[in-house]
Order: structure tokens, then C-alpha cells, then sequence
């Protein structure tokens, strides 16, 4: 199970999206190359590093069994005192670091680089996409090193900053991870908006239907991915003001995200289609996507979060 988790969003999912952003936005924008060339070849060996750490502890000692965020004290030296956790803290460190030197050069490439005559309202849909997804990576990633960080410190110093012992917190460690954690739900799924917007219009014979509204719609989730992290875990006490805040954002965000479908919808509508495989894959997603997007807009109420949490029909919605 963690190391489904582990390998399926870090280094399976997380280097497709951002090689994928290497090679297209250049393309779309008229530059030669990214920002910092060296820096790129950096980070992708960084990611590469941490692949091959979190892969050795498959074959040397064993994976970390701990889930793949790795929630104390399961994750703490008592409970875990193999070397699995200690490989998942190098691996992920390792590799966030690149994630992030990635993200702050694409940021850079995408701002200074675009070609004569581009303006930000004329760049293609994926490259906004690819923009917002960075501007997230840039200010999500660094609490992810730091929490790690203070992880390895619980671990090796034997200091108490994610346990009941001496003034630490376990929900401390659970609402940093998931200040990382959600805004990396939207990391992995804005490039994969750019992509469906792009395949629908051509593939429509038409031009994308409310670029402008996209384009905001996208900067919306982007900001609004930063408000929602605390509906992971409803359950936890906060009271019932800090879950009706974080309730009505979820929801809230569920309305740009929904505009996105229009779009595509009214693209599709009276358009050429032509039902070849990417055609058929991305009319798939709006399905599965619609499913799963109502799912999540019932687990926004906290009342029934209680009722659904750790339960299969939280899997569900995930998946």
C-alpha cells in the first residue's frame, strides 16, 4: 500500500507531469530552451536520485509501512525502527528539492521568455496551466522539506515535534502535510486540465470556448487550493467554526473547477468531433471526473465527512 502510494505520485506521476511541462511549454511560447538549462538537467537527476533511493528499499532492508504520508508515531522510531521510513525521508527530500528547482524554472521560463507579441492572454490554455501548476510547486514543496525535515529530527535527535512528549503534536505533522498534500492534488491534475482543453479543441475542429473564463477559472483553483487542506481531516476536533470554513471553501472550489467541464462541453457542441483514442480518453475523464467531483462536494460537508471518513467511499472518491 505506501509504496503504491510512494511511487505512483512521486516518481511515476509527479516526473510525468514535469517532463511533460519541459517539453511542451518551450513549444508553445516560442523560446529555445527553459530559463536555466543546467539548473533543469539538476533537478531532473535529483528526481532521478530519489527514485532510485526509495527503489533500493525495496531490495535493501524494506519499504517504509507507515502509508505514504507517513503519519506519526507510526512513522516515529518506536514504531517504525527498520530503515524503511529513513529511505522515504531521503527519497522524498531528495526528489522534492528537484520538483521544486523544476518548478521555479518554469515559473521563470514562462514569465520571461514568452516570445514577441505573446501576451499573458494569448498564451495556449497548457501553458497556463503549466504556470499555475509551478506557481504551486514553487510555495508548496518547501513545507514539504521542512516537515520531512523536522520528521528526521523526531527520528534521529530524538526531539518531540510531531509526539505527545514534551509539548509536540501529532496534528501538527498532519495539518503541514496537508498543506503540501493538497495543493499537490492540483499540481498533478491543472497540467492534465491544459491537456483535455487542448485535445478537445482540436480534436472539436474548434476554438476552446471561454479561453478568459478558463484562464480564471484556473487561477481560482490555484488560490483556493491553498484554503481547502483541513477537509482531509474533519475528524481531527477543530470545532465547528474551522470546519464550516474549510466545508464552504471545498465547495466553493468545486465551482471553477465545474466551469472547466462547461467549457469543454460547449467546445464539443456543434463541433466536428472526431472520436479518435485521445478524443475517447478525454470524454472519459469528464465522465469519471464528474463522478468523482460530486463525491467530493458530499464529503465537503463536514457532518457527512464524519459519517464517510476512512471509509471506502472516501478510497472512491480518491481514486
Amino acid at each position: 500500500f505506501t509504496a503504491h502510494g510512494v511511487i505512483m505520485i512521486f516518481f511515476v506521476a509527479m516526473p510525468l507531469v514535469t517532463g511533460l511541462m519541459n517539453f511542451v511549454v518551450p513549444l508553445q511560447i516560442g523560446a529555445r530552451d527553459v530559463s536555466f538549462p543546467f539548473l533543469n538537467n539538476f533537478s531532473f537527476w535529483m528526481t532521478v536520485g530519489g527514485a532510485v533511493i526509495v527503489m533500493m528499499s525495496l531490495f535493501v532492508g524494506e519499504f517504509a509501512r507507515t502509508g505514504w504520508l507517513a503519519y506519526p508515531p507510526l512513522s516515529g522510531i518506536g514504531y517504525s525502527p527498520d530503515v524503511g521510513v529513513d529511505y522515504y525521508i531521503w527519497a522524498l527530500q531528495v526528489a522534492g528539492v528537484g520538483t521544486l528547482l523544476s518548478g521555479v524554472n518554469l515559473v521563470c521560463t514562462i514569465v520571461k521568455m514568452r516570445a514577441p507579441g505573446m501576451t499573458m492572454m494569448r498564451m495556449p490554455i497548457f501553458t497556463w496551466t503549466a504556470l499555475c501548476t509551478n506557481v504551486l510547486i514553487v510555495a508548496a514543496f518547501p513545507v514539504l522539506t521542512a516537515v520531512l525535515a523536522l520528521l528526521a529530527l523526531d527520528r534521529y535527535v530524538g526531539t518531540n515535534f510531531f509526539t505527545n512528549d514534551f509539548g509536540g503534536n501529532p496534528m501538527m505533522y498532519v495539518n503541514l502535510i496537508w498543506i503540501w498534500g493538497h495543493p499537490e492534488v492540483y499540481i498533478l491534475i491543472l497540467p492534465a486540465f491544459g491537456i483535455f482543453s487542448e485535445v478537445t479543441s482540436a480534436f472539436c475542429g474548434k476554438r476552446l470556448f471561454g479561453y478568459t473564463s478558463m484562464v480564471y477559472a484556473t487561477i481560482v483553483i490555484t488560490i483556493l487550493s491553498y484554503l481547502v487542506w483541513l477537509h482531509h481531516f474533519f475528524t481531527m476536533g477543530s470545532g465547528a467554526s474551522v470546519n464550516s470554513f474549510f466545508g464552504i471553501t471545498t465547495m466553493i472550489i468545486s465551482i471553477p473547477t465545474g466551469a472547466k467541464i462547461f467549457n469543454w462541453l460547449f467546445t464539443m457542441y456543434r463541433g466536428r468531433i472526431r472520436f479518435e483514442l485521445p478524443m475517447m480518453w478525454t470524454v472519459a475523464f469528464m465522465l469519471t471526473f464528474t463522478v468523482g467531483g460530486m463525491t467530493g462536494v458530499l464529503l465537503a460537508v463536514p457532518p457527512a465527512d464524519f459519517v464517510l471518513h476512512n471509509s471506502l467511499f472516501l478510497v472512491a472518491h480518491f481514486h
